[in-house]
């Protein structure tokens, strides 16, 4: 029998954040029905109305922008939450190449990122300010596509950015019982404060040990016809606050 090959740094890195949620996969090898389109692809206007009339098309919400706000946010689950995830983890971020990684788009939505094992991430030592800086560099096009593409506003997309960070600071935390979530609630009001106006767009507390995040901007999922979410902004705080130490006391 011989050896498996062991994992490369950015291998085990991927590794340890997709174990938190399935919303981070990482793959090399492309699923049977699936599309690619190219990171670097995701910032012309053409490509993101594709995407939000795809995703409007399957999951019938009410208007364009909200398919556009929707869309965008299934990418930035994907693209922001296994980079900054990885940072979170680990200290290290992962930079993608955007020629040589796609997202992987099933029924209408984005679902993993597919990287090409020749062009792979890297693995880069940074702080809080250059984990920022690399983030707004890969999403700011991808946003103004979509908000050129659809009409949504920057600040919701903005607001969608708040939530994928802190929904895999949220995942780490509830995964990893080693994990303080007063210090994760630490690094990433740290990396809020280094993008202009983030900081107002929700805020954080401790319930039961695990980290939630209450948002101030509403994504729009409601208007697929589907169940709130837990932190919508449509519900009161009370209820949401209610609904995360129920789902604390789920899983204790």
């Amino acid at each position: 029998m011989t050896n498996p090959t062991p994992l490369s740094p950015w291998q085990e890195a991927v590794a340890r954040i997709s174990r938190t949620s399935f919303q981070y996969k990482v793959l090399s090898a492309t699923p049977k029905g699936s599309e690619m389109v190219a990171i670097a692809d995701l910032s012309k206007p053409a490509t993101a109305a594709d995407l939000a009339v795809r995703f409007q098309n399957h999951y019938q919400p009410s208007h364009l922008y909200k398919a556009g706000s929707l869309a965008f946010q299934r990418a930035a689950h994907r693209l922001i939450g296994t980079s900054v995830g990885c940072w979170l983890l680990d200290g290290k971020f992962l930079q993608y190449c955007p020629e040589h990684t796609h997202v992987i788009v099933e029924k209408g939505a984005v679902t993993a990122m597919h990287v090409d094992v020749d062009n792979p991430p890297t693995l880069m030592s940074a702080d809080a300010a250059d984990v920022i800086d690399r983030t707004q560099k890969m999403v700011i096009p991808i946003m103004a596509a979509f908000s050129q593409a659809t009409g949504v506003g920057r600040a919701n997309l903005t607001g969608n950015c708040a939530a994928t960070i802190s929904a895999v600071a949220r995942n780490i935390v509830r995964q990893d019982p080693h994990q303080d979530p007063e210090a994760m609630k630490h690094r990433v009001e740290e990396l809020f404060d280094f993008w202009p106006g983030m900081s107002r767009l929700g805020w954080f507390e401790i319930i039961g040990g695990k980290l939630f995040y209450y948002r101030n901007s509403c994504c729009h999922w409601h208007s697929t016809g589907a169940d709130n979410c837990d932190w919508c902004t449509k519900r009161p705080v009370m209820q949401r606050r209610q609904s995360f130490a129920q789902s604390v006391s789920q899983t204790s």
